[in-house]
């Protein structure tokens, strides 16, 4: 329990009403996108700040009085760490700003607490790219993914969230502002702090790099009998020397609950779906594109989608991104 001094002094950092403490309430921070597994860990308060100095403030405050803290942003991931016996979870969710993006430079610096695909749509709108794609990435804040070093389908092509963070502002833990990266001090400590799962510090704004969109993209989709059959796809795929911007594949059991849920619509009896996407120019598309499909349909497709299109593609990649939810229901 925390004593009266630790609360009056949270609520002077972020306002009584940013101060959550009821069991209820507590409750609803208990767990992680892994909840389905009945695990509960409750902290012994959940507190909310909106920016830099107020997480500051709070962790100082904790730190003075020896209470653990457990940074938190969006709670999709699957490994437990969102969650706390006992101590602060210090939630992020406020922290939603997208202070600049200058399409000049290809960067944009947002706060933790800005979900993905935002920022998706922000370098989308510019022209400009940002290839990390979590299958969480319409639910998931930036700064979990610098936490987790999150990956996606584009990895192969792009690397992972690490690769494109040119810089950081992070509080240590007695509560003091370390900026780090692009015009700050120290870049090599980027990589130790990415993934790192906010254990040696709380990642509260983040500077991004940004790459040219590509001109052209095709997304296919293959069902195989089983995931033998789609593992030969990937096998012919690399054979004529094509390294997709994603590769992505379920096995009967995600397609199984994503039926099972009406989460979208999977082809009767499908063992797997193979997603591959690839860029480039037109002409490079369009090639490439024909070379994929004749891969999946050589390793034994029964159905192959070909989206030219966003709408299109966004119809395919609907599986993916709701495998989670479906999961979890099942």
């Amino acid at each position: 329990m925390l004593s009266r001094d630790v609360i009056r002094d949270l609520e002077r950092q972020v306002g009584t009403s940013h101060v959550y403490m009821r069991p209820a309430d507590l409750a609803a921070y208990g767990y992680d996108a892994y909840g389905a597994s009945g695990m509960r860990r409750l902290a012994e308060a959940v507190v909310f700040p909106a920016s830099t100095d107020e997480v500051s403030g709070v962790v100082a405050v904790c730190a003075a009085h020896s209470v653990a803290v457990t940074p938190r942003g969006a709670g999709t991931g699957y490994a437990g760490g969102a969650s706390a016996d006992g101590g602060v979870i210090l939630n992020l969710c406020r922290m939603t700003r997208v202070n600049a993006l200058e399409a000049e430079t290809q960067r944009i610096a947002v706060e933790a607490g800005v979900i993905t695909a935002q920022i998706h749509a922000r370098a989308t709108a510019a022209g400009l790219y940002y290839p990390p794609d979590p299958g969480s990435s319409s639910t998931s804040t930036i700064g979990g993914n610098v936490a987790c070093n999150a990956a996606g389908p584009h990895t192969m092509r792009y690397g992972t969230t690490v690769d494109f963070v040119a810089g950081l502002t992070t509080v240590l833990a007695d509560g003091r502002v370390l900026r780090i990266g692009e015009g700050a001090d120290a870049p090599q400590l980027i990589p130790l702090l990415c993934g790192s799962e906010g254990t040696l510090a709380v990642v509260t704004e983040v500077l991004l790099r940004l790459i040219p969109a590509p001109p052209a993209r095709a997304t296919l989709a293959g069902t195989f009998d089983g995931m033998e059959a789609a593992s030969a796809a990937v096998a012919a795929i690399t054979e004529v020397s094509i390294v997709p911007a994603a590769l992505e594949f379920l096995d009967r059991a995600a397609l199984d609950a994503i039926a099972a849920t009406g989460a979208g619509e999977v082809a009767p009896g499908a063992g797997a779906l193979l997603i591959v996407e690839v860029e480039g120019s037109a002409g490079e598309v369009n090639a490439h594109g024909e070379a994929v499909r004749a891969a999946l349909a050589q390793a034994g497709a029964h159905t192959v989608d070909h989206a030219t299109n966003a709408d299109e593609a966004a119809r395919l990649w609907k599986l993916r991104k709701s495998v989670s939810a479906a999961v979890a229901k099942v």
